[in-house]
């Protein structure tokens, strides 16, 4: 039987946890106006934003991250199996809680020689599907999300083929241009899920960093992400760097501390 409360990382900073031997407490609610209070305002769903300023506290870290920014890239293709289990595995647990029927897909990008989607379109699936746009549509007469945002990840690193890439663009709830990164989906202001949430409320917005954390994750396990000893050694021109810095940095403190005892020619 596990022992542990189970959490995950996107609600880190809502909980303060760094995982250094921090500790919780479990309380029980024990009459219906707690359960409702517990699952009405302390759900996390409902702690998106730090109440003191508005800002986003709830995001993903670490290997969504990564994952998102090779997905998203502008020369990322997937095959249709690749593109239908992304879609699945981003969506499945609404399905299984009958928050969505049907899955609305998308046609491919790439038609000939074989049907490819992107990256991109995969996002755009489970945008158009969580917000089940064609109900919100005839209930409330609105269109989907568009937002504008810059990536964190400058265009140049991608080279010609990614100029584009750092500025990010949706439009009805479909991903136009840029990669994501911990801009879009991290604890940042007006990312992505910081405009879906204000648009559709904490709850769509909880769906929507579920969904792109199961995504990321797959996409991770089945394209591969390495990282070896040569990536964690200091090279010998950045360490030469660094000893400069360092010898600069002292000797600085020596003429800051003999100005101060007045000896400016030491």
């Amino acid at each position: 039987m596990e022992q542990t409360i189970r959490m995950h990382y996107a609600n880190c900073n809502t909980y303060n946890a760094d995982f250094d031997g921090d500790e919780m407490n479990i309380h029980l609610p024990q009459s219906y106006l707690a359960h409702s209070e517990a699952f009405n305002i302390m759900a996390t769903h409902k702690q998106y934003c730090v109440p003191t300023s508005g800002k986003p506290i709830r995001g993903l870290i670490q290997d969504s991250v990564v994952s998102g920014v090779f997905m998203t890239s502008k020369d990322t293709f997937l095959d249709k199996e690749q593109y239908n289990q992304l879609v699945y595995i981003g969506l499945r647990e609404l399905i299984e809680m009958d928050k969505i029927g049907k899955i609305v897909t998308l046609p491919p990008t790439i038609f000939k020689p074989k049907p490819m989607w992107t990256g991109k379109q995969v996002i755009s699936t489970l945008l158009k599907n969580i917000v089940n746009k064609e109900q919100e549509n005839r209930l409330y007469n609105m269109t989907g999300l568009n937002v504008s945002f810059k990536s964190k990840l400058s265009a140049k690193e991608w080279g010609a083929i990614g100029k584009e890439e750092g500025d990010v663009l949706f439009r009805d709830n479909e991903h136009l241009r840029g990669t994501l990164d911990k801009n879009a989906y991290g604890a940042s202001d007006y990312g992505l899920v910081h405009a879906f949430y204000e648009v559709y409320g904490s709850e769509k917005a909880g769906e929507l960093l579920t969904s792109l954390a199961r995504v990321f994750v797959v996409f991770l396990q089945t394209h591969g992400f390495t990282c070896g000893l040569d990536d964690l050694m200091i090279n010998k021109d950045f360490d030469k760097n660094r000893r400069m810095a360092i010898e600069n940095g002292h000797l600085e403190g020596i003429k800051a501390a003999a100005e101060y005892v007045g000896m400016k020619e030491y």
